[in-house]
């Protein structure tokens, strides 16, 4: 997965994408869909915002790869 402010690389990592926090351990990173059906990225227990200062808005783009 990777997440982009602008043109700019802000994260880059294997992220697990799952239905519950309970799918990783804690502290890890989680790619899921919110109760908006929406995508979330969060840490389990922790902010991923404030971890990699994230922002909300059309300036932000994530892209996710399948990894076999």
């Amino acid at each position: 997965m990777f997440l982009f402010h602008l043109t700019i690389l802000i994260y880059q990592n294997q992220v697990t994408y799952g239905k519950s926090f309970a799918d990783v351990g804690l502290g890890q990173p989680i790619l899921y869909i919110n109760s908006l059906y929406r995508v979330g990225l969060a840490i389990n227990q922790g902010s991923f915002a404030k971890a990699y200062n994230v922002g909300v808005g059309s300036s932000w783009c994530i892209a996710i790869k399948k990894i076999k």
